[in-house]
């Protein structure tokens, strides 16, 4: 993937959509439109911002939407993009990819960066293809954000779900 401007933003979506008023579609698209969240770098943020964020009785966890590649400066002059960030909490989410986030200078780098944003108050969960792919860990990982975020949660919002396994299957699958 390259870095560069998005194709559409939320506001072109929505200007579409409204052009669209009585067309099949349009009313769904307009629902999904509100929960669309601006700044993804990737399509696994994407799918990780989804998850977390959707309602439950859409297959999501519920929780408070994250800023997605939120710019951190330090008061030491770094800066720093957290993949998702909660700024009352100073919670970020740093999504791993299996591409970008291996070999020894990389998770050097990786590690220097989680120790410089905890030294400045932020709490950083990591989260990895492999977690984001597996139900199990990625209810896990939301139970945690939820706790960080003081976001209280019935514990049958992280049990497994119809709506969440059709939410996962077309997010991860494409079925």
């Amino acid at each position: 993937f390259y870095e560069r401007d998005a194709l559409a933003t939320k506001d072109d979506l929505l200007a579409c959509i409204s052009k669209c008023k009585g067309f099949a579609g349009s009313k769904k698209a307009s629902l999904a439109a509100k929960y669309v969240i601006e700044g993804s770098a990737s399509p696994m943020e994407s799918i990780a911002a989804i998850l977390l964020t959707l309602p439950t009785h859409l297959g999501g966890f519920g929780l408070p939407r994250p800023e997605l590649n939120r710019k951190i400066e330090l008061d030491d002059g770094r800066r720093f993009y957290c993949d998702m960030y909660w700024e009352t909490a100073k919670v970020a989410i740093e999504y791993d990819s299996d591409k970008c986030h291996t070999g020894a200078t990389r998770i050097a780098r990786d590690s220097k960066r989680r120790t410089a944003l905890a030294l400045d108050g932020t709490t950083v969960v990591t989260l990895t293809n492999e977690q984001v792919k597996s139900e199990d860990d990625m209810s896990e990982a939301a139970r945690l954000l939820a706790k960080l975020l003081g976001a209280r949660k019935r514990p049958s919002v992280f049990a497994s779900s119809p709506e969440r396994y059709r939410l996962r299957q077309e997010l991860l699958y494409g079925d």
